[in-house]
């Protein structure tokens, strides 16, 4: 069996409480609740364009599995643009509400052109992965080991990276511990900017 594990609750009560799956015999790190893969809980594709300078999907939340959350939103949209040979931007939203967003210079590399990144996506559990163009099985980011959580005041993207010696997330730029740990980051109320993680990760 194979399973994408997340820590939920510390108890069994607590995880059956959010619908979690508990395994009394875990032996840490490894954690005693989870969220199987196969629940599918996440987003789905409606509709997805491609152009020479990135991809945009339309997103639609499947609802065979109960919220985590109250307010979690219904449709999304994700915005991928290819800016660089080097680098890409990636945007998930809600497109019925308006929100701050940092002003940034608009500038876009045509695919193929140079391009030292390969980025692929998935429809029936939505998400993407970016893997070298230059190196065999050299995936660098991918976040479709499990669905993305996507609410008001909640935001969770699951990614599995290509080496577990990641630093920064906070302000020490510390080396980070990488079995099922979670990092957090809490915006007070009121702050129009939200939080914004950064963190480089070494191979």
């Amino acid at each position: 069996k194979q399973w994408y594990q997340r820590r939920v609750r510390g108890s069994k009560e607590g995880c059956w409480a959010v619908n979690g799956c508990w395994d009394g015999t875990a032996v840490p790190p490894s954690p005693n609740c989870y969220y199987s893969f196969a629940d599918n809980r996440g987003y789905r594709v409606l509709n997805s364009t491609v152009t020479v300078f990135g991809m945009q999907f339309d997103l639609e939340r499947i609802d065979t599995i109960p919220k985590m959350f109250s307010n979690e939103v219904e449709k999304l949209k994700c915005v991928i643009s290819y800016e660089t040979d080097s680098r890409l931007r990636v945007r998930i939203f809600d497109p019925a509400e308006t929100r701050y967003v940092v002003p940034m210079s608009e500038h876009h590399e045509q695919a193929g052109h140079r391009m030292q990144y390969i980025l692929s996506a998935t429809n029936n559990l939505f998400g993407f992965s970016v893997s070298r163009t230059h190196e065999a099985s050299s995936t660098v980011f991918n976040s479709t080991i499990e669905g993305l959580i996507f609410s008001d005041k909640f935001i969770q993207l699951n990614m599995a990276l290509s080496t577990n010696k990641v630093y920064g997330l906070h302000r020490d730029g510390l080396l980070r511990r990488m079995e099922y740990m979670y990092e957090s980051l809490w915006t007070r109320e009121g702050l129009s900017h939200g939080a914004h993680p950064f963190f480089m990760h070494l191979e």
